[in-house]
């Protein structure tokens, strides 16, 4: 486990507490398992989850923690996989188990049995227990095999950089995730559900990153960039 400092852009009057442009400089990650920043297949200076290596596990948390009790956006770029590989897939995670949290390998995605969480993941693999190979889900505590909610993607996340952002609207409790092409394309909601944060996470300040994760078939899975902007 690697910790660093403070993240590339504290909290200001926007309310902008994490912003990573790219991730050149890795200040403010713990970064767990394979997790590593550095040049990636499409784009330099990335946040590596998984390695073109089998059965590896990855995890980043930032050091600034968020209030569960207040409302947040948070966009992120993704590239998962390249040349026709691709597996198993990634989650944005909501957890109080700690920096050091990190989850199963394969289907686990990097974020199975973290506990409490609130994961959005990125599922590019079928297994036995998936509705198909390109989906996104929203689990808690770690269940990969029953997520609240599942939805095929808009798009086939394995082909290209995309661009999701996860909404969380505080008083009506609100999840919220839509999908996208970095390079200007109309933006798809793609899930829309009731989720309590502080009930299911904690009402203490709650870690916030990424875990991903390969199996028996693999792939390079990148975090591009990263924001989080907080809403009172």
């Amino acid at each position: 486990m690697v910790l660093a400092g403070s993240p590339s852009a504290a909290a200001n009057k926007s309310g902008v507490l994490i912003n990573y442009v790219n991730f050149d400089n890795p200040e403010g990650l713990v970064l767990n398992g394979s997790a590593i920043t550095g040049k990636g297949n499409r784009s330099a200076h990335v946040l590596r989850l998984t390695g073109n290596v089998h059965h590896q596990t990855g995890a980043a948390w930032s050091s600034v923690r968020v209030d569960t009790s207040q409302s947040f956006t948070t966009t992120f770029d993704v590239s998962l996989g390249n040349n026709g590989m691709y597996a198993d897939g990634i989650a944005f995670v909501v957890q109080g188990e700690g920096p050091g949290a990190s989850g199963w390998d394969g289907g686990g995605m990097g974020y199975r049995n973290i506990a409490p969480s609130v994961a959005v993941e990125f599922d590019t693999y079928q297994n036995v227990f998936d509705p198909d190979d390109n989906h996104v889900a929203v689990a808690v505590n770690g269940d990969v095999f029953e997520p609240l909610v599942s939805h095929p993607a808009p798009l086939r996340m394995s082909k290209a950089i995309f661009r999701n952002t996860v909404g969380y609207d505080a008083p009506s409790n609100t999840l919220r995730v839509w999908q996208q092409r970095p390079d200007g394309s109309t933006r798809r909601l793609v899930i829309e559900t009731t989720v309590d944060l502080p009930e299911l996470v904690g009402s203490a300040p709650a870690y916030v990153g990424f875990a991903g994760g390969t199996g028996s078939a693999l792939a390079p899975q990148d975090v591009v960039k990263w924001t989080l902007v907080g809403t009172s």
